[in-house]
């Protein structure tokens, strides 16, 4: 008798339908022994935002922005969220984080403008840069199940010299 199973597996993916609960069960025989293991796993349809700082932007992609300001340089950043599950952004949980070349830390929330339904939103830090050396900008915000997810973006300040 040939048992159908309830997921498929293609290489390293797994397809599960959503919100459903599965137990998977593996089992190996070499012809004279058998040997088998199950593992239960709880799909939810919580889909963790994307989140993305646009400006200063990184075109290739390599975490280091594209621009070197100088010293004493005032830039606003830009971020975007997007919660793609349709959820709405929790926009009280957005947060900025820049660490200075001397490892000292500011942390803000900026200006936050969310599209109807609130589920794609954008962000605005304003910050001066007054040292010279590599900072790095974080964003991140937490989702619906309490889960934080952040992206960073390292910019190169030089000095001001005449």
């Amino acid at each position: 008798m040939e048992i159908e199973p309830l997921l498929k597996m293609d290489q390293h993916y797994l397809e599960i339908p959503r919100k459903k609960t599965e137990m998977l069960q593996s089992v190996y025989s070499d012809g004279r022994l058998t040997a088998s293991d199950q593992i239960i796993v709880h799909v939810t349809d919580n889909i963790p935002p994307v989140v993305t700082i646009i400006k200063p932007p990184d075109a290739d992609g390599n975490g280091v922005a594209d621009v070197q300001l100088v010293e004493e340089t005032q830039l606003t950043f830009q971020g975007r969220i997007q919660e793609i599950d349709g959820d709405q952004v929790l926009t009280d949980s957005i947060l900025w984080t820049i660490i200075a070349p001397d490892s000292s830390t500011t942390t803000g929330v900026g200006t936050i403008n969310c599209n109807a339904p609130s589920n794609d939103c954008t962000t605005d830090y304003t910050y001066t840069f007054t040292l010279a050396g590599t900072y790095s900008l974080k964003l991140e915000v937490n989702d619906t199940q309490n889960r934080t997810v952040s992206t960073t973006l390292d910019l190169l300040i030089i000095t001001n010299s005449p």
